[in-house]
């Protein structure tokens, strides 16, 4: 694969917005790229890149679909032989449901962390300082640019697919409270970068993203981008299901149903084997027929009376017979639909003859 980009390095002229094409043909609708003239590959700008939740058939997403896509691949990156795109854009939307709830979007809805995907094949960057500035539809970068063409270094590279991602989260803006994620991936250059707002940015750390992108590349690396790609969301996911304030909620009621489990246990028990426990039984004679009743204590003392009694009265045949009985109604209870699925055909006969 060809390895030489477009630098533009220097700023000479600063102009606010883009100016239309002067040839028509040349108009793209809107969407930054130009086409190489060997490899005939869309070469992509990150300015008014397609964002997937408004023109998701710009971006690759199956038109069928009635959930909403947050991945954008125009080139076809992900492989269309399966239901890949599909099964990674629920794993993107599981995020949002499995996840603490954050802040209220515009629309009065609740949001918790939202991360979407963008993937192209090769792209260019108006400038490696000033992300702002943008190549219009016509290959003309606005602002005014001199350029030259030579073969970017490593650090150029890595710092052109940072200001990629990090203008896309910007340009999308998905979190209405900075709780967005956008995983960005450029087979050129076989870089991945994770733009991440400041919500996420204690659950998604610079060392955890190096190892999930690492793993990542060597799935790449390997033909699997699609298995990459469920593995990098499934971790992101994990991550943002760290020790969150709904956690808390959890582990605090968690802990007021075990005392009061506790209490009652404590409770219930001595007050039969110590009879002066609470002091003058008397008093708290009333208090514990209320807490058995409620409890359910009587009913099980009851239950475990009857069967125990019973059990002593009658012989061991009379009572594994007792016992097969209740497994069979317990079994036809809760299997009926698979015991009377198929009912057996019987003859017809003709009894009025």
């Amino acid at each position: 694969m060809r390895k030489l980009m477009i630098l533009l390095v220097t700023l000479t002229d600063i102009s606010i917005g883009l100016q239309r094409c002067s040839d028509t043909w040349l108009d793209f609708k809107g969407y930054t790229y130009s086409v190489d003239p060997v490899s005939k590959k869309r070469i992509w700008s990150h300015c008014k890149f397609p964002n997937p939740t408004a023109d998701s058939s710009r971006c690759g997403f199956p038109v069928d679909t009635s959930r909403p896509g947050y991945i954008c691949d125009p080139d076809g990156i992900i492989s269309s032989s399966n239901n890949a795109m599909i099964q990674i854009n629920q794993q993107l939307i599981a995020i949002q449901k499995n996840t603490s709830t954050l802040c209220d979007s515009t629309e009065k809805q609740r949001q918790s962390y939202i991360v979407s995907i963008a993937l192209i094949d090769e792209m260019r960057i108006a400038d490696l300082q000033d992300a702002s500035s943008c190549i219009n539809d016509c290959n003309e970068i606005q602002p005014t640019l001199n350029t030259t063409v030579r073969q970017p270094t490593e650090g150029e590279v890595d710092k052109m697919v940072t200001n990629f991602a990090d203008s896309l989260r910007v340009s999308w803006a998905l979190g209405a409270c900075d709780n967005d994620v956008v995983i960005f991936y450029s087979k050129h250059f076989n870089k991945v970068y994770t733009s991440v707002g400041s919500k996420a940015s204690s659950f998604l750390s610079e060392s955890k993203l190096a190892a999930l992108h690492s793993s990542f590349l060597e799935n790449v690396n390997n033909g699997k981008l699609e298995d990459g790609l469920l593995l990098l969301v499934d971790e992101v996911r994990t991550n943002l299901r760290s020790f969150t304030p709904a956690h808390i909620l959890v582990v605090v009621n968690v802990v007021i149903i075990v005392l009061v489990v506790l209490f009652f246990t404590f409770f219930l028990h001595m007050s039969d084997v110590e009879l002066n426990v609470w002091g003058n039984e008397k008093q708290w004679a009333v208090l514990d027929i209320i807490i058995k009743f409620i409890t359910g204590v009587w009913f099980l003392n009851f239950m475990f009376l009857g069967i125990g009694n019973t059990l002593y009265r009658l012989n061991i045949w009379a009572s594994l017979v007792c016992l097969a009985a209740a497994i069979g109604c317990i079994v036809i209870v809760y299997e009926h639909d698979v015991i009377f699925t198929s009912r057996s055909t019987v003859t017809n006969f003709n009894l009025t003859a």
